[in-house]
């Protein structure tokens, strides 16, 4: 956890994560950019072998790959995958996709592609997750996992969403009805066992990254950070979290009775972590559909009784400004004090967005009162 705790506030997304709801059409890569894959396949340690090892793992079970979804969009084979990944510098820990039984029921399917070992234990870890998640959390039925064996990879399959229920959405097609479901469920999570997965000291490395991250945050800005933080550190609480909880891992939809739901789905990341940090990195990523972010948060701070939930209030705070920190910290430490400005042009739009995201979450949260 010590170590971590910068993988830990971000989970595995990536800056660029909102190029997946755009995906322009490709072709063959040439020569020259398929040596370059190839390359990058071996550095990232993918089995040379990994789309036979899939196809005898799936055949061994009584599966075949679903290259069709119901609607219409053409899912790539496992290489085709790898190649798209890696031509836009993406992961490649494991190869999600759609499989069939002989009854022709569709499964989602996640495989092992090397065998690095954090890999291979984020999936047994999600395995672990589903079969023990709290009631009222809305996630994929655990199936089976199937762990590695000589010349075969791990497997993990679960219930697959119907397209036709949730699919992953930008912001703006979220509905409040959406953001107050999906901060219902982490107020769920959180609460199992709060207080008992362990500790850590989460202000002790906030007060870090702030450090860290130098003249990128203004001096009034720290200044009101380091209040922030000094207020919060006898109400930070460890508790269960998803780890990743960014829209790219909530479908959003309608469940079979036609009401507005949410599914949460990938969950390799780490369950320990601290109130509020779930929430704000969600809450982060909805800010642009002004109505659905304000649903989202009122929804998370008041209680049953429509007062604010201090605690709350300070943790979602505390989990924005992490988060933005730990973008900042490695533009200052990998950019700046490195002298890499000129192949970083939009730096300084980047630095201030992430401070500006600070001061617009403490302007939100300030105007949430009691019901």
């Amino acid at each position: 956890m010590e170590e971590r705790f910068e993988k830990l506030i971000i989970g595995s997304a990536h800056e660029g994560a909102e190029g997946m709801f755009h995906q322009e059409e490709e072709v063959g890569a040439e020569p020259e950019e398929q040596g370059r894959i190839e390359e990058a396949r071996q550095e990232r340690g993918i089995f040379p072998d990994a789309q036979e090892r899939y196809e005898k793992m799936l055949g061994e079970m009584g599966f075949e790959q679903v290259l069709e979804l119901e609607n219409g969009v053409k899912y790539p084979t496992l290489n085709q995958w790898i190649e798209h990944r890696i031509s836009y510098d993406r992961g490649t820990k494991f190869f999600p996709s759609f499989v069939r039984d002989t009854d022709g029921k569709v499964f989602f399917c996640k495989a092992q592609l090397s065998g690095d070992p954090d890999a291979l234990k984020g999936l047994e870890r999600e395995a672990e997750r589903l079969q023990n998640l709290p009631e009222g959390i809305n996630a994929p039925k655990f199936e089976k996992y199937i762990p590695p064996q000589e010349g075969q990879a791990a497997l993990l399959i679960t219930e697959a969403i119907s397209v036709r229920n949730g699919t992953v959405a930008p912001p703006e097609l979220w509905s409040p009805e959406h953001g107050e479901e999906a901060a219902r469920q982490i107020k769920i999570l959180e609460n199992q066992a709060r207080g008992e997965v362990g500790t850590f000291d989460v202000v002790g490395k906030g007060r870090d990254l702030l450090s860290r991250a130098g003249d990128t945050v203004p001096k009034e800005l720290k200044e009101k950070l380091e209040r922030l933080f000094n207020s919060f550190e006898s109400r930070a609480e460890p508790a269960s979290v998803h780890g990743d909880a960014g829209i790219k891992n909530i479908p959003v939809g309608r469940n079979d009775a036609g009401e507005p739901a949410v599914w949460f789905v990938d969950w390799e990341s780490d369950e320990k972590g601290f109130v509020g940090q779930d929430a704000a990195k969600l809450w982060s990523e909805l800010r642009k559909n002004r109505e659905t972010s304000r649903a989202f948060l009122e929804s998370y701070l008041f209680k049953e009784d429509g007062s604010v939930d201090k605690t709350r209030k300070a943790a979602i705070l505390f989990g924005v400004a992490v988060e933005s920190l730990v973008h900042l910290v490695w533009r200052n430490e990998e950019i700046i004090k490195r002298g890499r400005e000129k192949e970083y042009p939009d730096l300084q739009m980047k630095v201030r967005e992430y401070n500006e995201r600070i001061i617009e979450a403490m302007r939100l949260v300030e105007e949430v009162k009691q019901r």
